[in-house]
């Protein structure tokens, strides 16, 4: 089985990825070779296809966990308000 991905963390590389490749002018060709081989590097696996059995998973596991969150702050501050 393989690890569950940290969908965050793709979004966030595909942010930074996209911004990048749009708003930076690379000047330097040592930092343009970089880019291009770490893009090549990021791109040349593929993404596994996300199940909606997954995907539901995920939100549910993540409302739990702001549940307990939330319920945990509250006890923090001294009551439930």
């Amino acid at each position: 089985m393989t690890a569950p991905v940290d969908l965050a963390a793709v979004q966030a590389d595909e942010v930074l990825i996209n911004q990048l490749v749009g708003r930076v002018v690379v000047t330097d060709s040592a930092l343009a070779r970089v880019l291009y081989v770490w893009r090549r590097d990021v791109e040349s696996e593929p993404f596994p296809v996300l199940s909606t059995d997954v995907a539901s998973r995920v939100v549910v596991e993540s409302r739990s966990l702001r549940r307990r969150v939330v319920a945990r702050f509250r006890r923090l501050l001294g009551g439930s308000r």
